[in-house]
């Protein structure tokens, strides 16, 4: 375990072990390849937290208050009960698994850089909280995420994007001309909205809840 406090500002670089953070000043951690493939990153404060050389299948857990910024993740993300500030996550090019505890606090996640042959799992959350998602081209199943989901996408080259809700309402936005979004709706039961856009085509597949469409592209 490595301890941090004070006023000043840290630098941690090929952390491999956990940390538990109290500073006030900025912090900034950069986490390199350990033995067991796991990490508690514990900050009552804002920090940034980048992936460095942590694998494809590691074990992140985020806790403590503060805001937190993730950046380049490639491994699997916890965010703890404790965890109740912001998140903000940039993704590496890694199918990956985003777990939020029910009293975890809003998640936010930039999948610009995931391939679209990746997987975005979203688990967890609560129907007081958010999930946004960004910039997605890859496919995301949020089958048993709780929290409310809005998903904006990116252009697939391949024109085909599947995404899997959760249970609690979700949106998705900018659909692009040209692509097919496959939702897979089956998690949400009746009476819950689900909200379409952009300018892609649709098709919606085991729908209990209700629809809301501003889609311009065909939808079925």
């Amino acid at each position: 375990l490595l301890t941090t406090a004070g006023a000043g500002v840290f630098d941690i670089n090929d952390l491999a072990g956990n940390l538990n953070n109290t500073a006030t000043g900025a912090v900034d951690v950069t986490l390199a390849n350990n033995a067991d493939g796991d990490y508690t990153v514990t900050s009552s404060s804002a920090i940034t937290v980048n992936n460095g050389t942590a694998q494809d299948g590691d074990s992140i857990t985020l806790e403590g208050a503060g805001t937190k910024t993730v950046t380049g993740l490639v491994a699997d993300l916890t965010l703890a009960d404790s965890n109740t500030g912001t998140t903000n996550v940039t993704t590496g090019d890694a199918s990956l698994t985003i777990n939020a505890d029910a009293a975890a606090g809003a998640l936010t996640v930039d999948g610009a850089a995931l391939a679209e042959d990746k997987t975005l799992t979203l688990t967890g959350g609560a129907n007081g909280t958010t999930a946004d998602v960004n910039n997605l081209k890859a496919d995301l199943v949020a089958t048993t995420l709780a929290s409310a989901l809005t998903v904006d996408l990116a252009d697939a080259t391949s024109n085909e994007i599947s995404v899997t809700t959760g249970t609690h309402t979700t949106t998705i936005n900018d659909s692009a001309a040209g692509d097919t979004i496959t939702v897979n709706a089956a998690a949400l039961v009746d009476d819950v909205l689900l909200t379409t856009a952009g300018a892609g085509a649709f098709s919606i597949n085991d729908l209990q809840g209700n629809l809301s469409n501003t889609a311009s592209g065909a939808v079925s």
